[in-house]
């Protein structure tokens, strides 16, 4: 299994920047109003990413919020 662990600068953290960290797996299924997506890649992480900070977290974080991407590999 492959996951991203994703370090970002949370939103209106100013110019003491406060970071936080979120752990994305490929092909687990995330609902949406749209319907179930999974992510194949990393472009569809980095866009799962904007969607879950918009609609979950409330919040504006983008792909360029993004300060470092670490590739997690996990095999069973």
């Amino acid at each position: 299994m492959t996951g991203y662990e994703i370090k970002y600068i949370r939103t209106g953290s100013g110019e003491n920047k406060k970071y936080d960290t979120v752990t994305l797996w490929e092909n687990d299924p995330m609902e949406f109003e749209h319907g179930i997506e999974t992510a194949h890649n990393l472009t569809d992480i980095l866009h799962l990413f904007e969607i879950i900070a918009a609609k979950y977290w409330g919040t504006y974080e983008t792909q360029h919020s993004i300060v470092n991407i670490e590739k997690i590999e996990i095999h069973a």
